[in-house]
């Protein structure tokens, strides 16, 4: 197997695919959530991350399945990068500058606490599944 810069770019791609999702949860998982202004912080800086994150990994995979067959670089992965750009940046807006609670029970990073690590999870999953189909159809 020839290591060519199209090849370095598809592991580069397939490392932060995974890796991006587990930073990020581990980023929340360790972040400082003791206020509901912190919690409101955390969850506009947060998204700010996994937007700017959806985003080169979207780019990333839309020009990989435009040069051809690529682990991780499929319609499903760029669907479900688009949509994580879109619900981040909705998020960023919600979250962003002074935040006001409009009910007595108030948690602002209860999405993330319930999203964080099951989504690392499932997108590695995703690529082992990806990586297995795409060994399986090149054998064939």
């Amino acid at each position: 197997m020839e290591v060519t810069p199209r090849r370095i770019w598809q592991a580069t791609h397939v490392v932060a695919t995974v890796a991006i999702p587990w930073v990020l949860a581990v980023y929340f998982l360790q972040a400082d959530k003791r206020t509901i202004t912190a919690s409101a912080h955390l969850v506009a800086d947060f998204h700010t991350k996994a937007a700017i994150a959806a985003g080169v990994l979207l780019a990333s995979s839309v020009l990989l399945r435009c040069f051809g067959r690529s682990v991780a670089a499929t319609i499903p992965f760029a669907l479900m990068w688009a949509a994580a750009l879109a619900f981040s940046i909705s998020q960023v807006r919600a979250y962003s500058g002074r935040f006001f609670c409009e009910s007595e029970f108030c948690i602002p990073d209860f999405g993330l606490l319930i999203t964080a690590v099951p989504f690392a999870v499932v997108v590695s999953a995703a690529v082992i599944g990806s990586a297995a189909i795409a060994h399986w159809t090149t054998r064939l």
